[in-house]
């Protein structure tokens, strides 16, 4: 079977989940490589302090993973990233890891699975951080036609509260780290 993803042209997609006082949704985050002499971030989008504050850091891990440093010489792009359904303020810490796996994904030239969605925030260590609006934001993933989620390890308690029907028809992975997703989608 052909995996379909949501690398279009010279666009990377990813799908970052969120939570609203309505409930849950899907937020797609593009992100583009910039060739430049020097590496930085390009935020583009109606955004606040806190999602910002998760793009800066999210980028700052990506650049001292391992992976990066075994390649630093490929690394001399800037990454824009957009986030297009921001015409609505959007704010909150909880998007990290999915920037990562997005400007990863784009750096890497790999691929993201077009339904599969992440929540979670990072450390600069690269630890993921649990997250609230977990039912919504599974419940969004779900009627979104997502059939993977990476979630924060310590979000398992909030499973709890999640009705089977969503929880069987979505593969939930569980992560304390970056390098697992990374692992699990590329085998790096």
């Amino acid at each position: 079977i052909k995996e379909k993803s949501r690398k279009i042209s010279d666009l990377t997609i990813v799908n970052g989940l969120v939570w609203h006082e309505g409930g849950g949704d899907i937020l797609p985050i593009e992100i583009q490589s910039i060739n430049e002499t020097f590496s930085r971030v390009i935020p583009t989008g109606n955004l606040g302090f806190s999602i910002l504050d998760s793009l800066h850091l999210s980028y700052n891990v990506v650049l001292s993973c391992d992976w990066c440093k075994k390649h630093s010489k490929k690394i001399n792009k800037s990454i824009q990233v957009n986030i297009p359904e921001s015409v609505i303020y959007k704010d909150g810490p909880s998007a990290g890891l999915a920037f990562f796996t997005g400007i990863m994904a784009e750096i890497m030239s790999k691929k993201i699975p077009q339904n599969t969605a992440y929540t979670g925030e990072l450390t600069l260590s690269g630890s993921v951080l649990p997250v609230g609006g977990m039912k919504g934001k599974l419940t969004a993933a779900h009627i979104s036609g997502m059939e993977t989620v990476y979630i924060p390890k310590r979000n398992f308690n909030d499973l709890s509260r999640i009705g089977n029907k969503v929880k069987c028809a979505l593969n939930i992975k569980l992560v304390d780290h970056y390098s697992e997703v990374l692992k699990d989608l590329w085998k790096v």
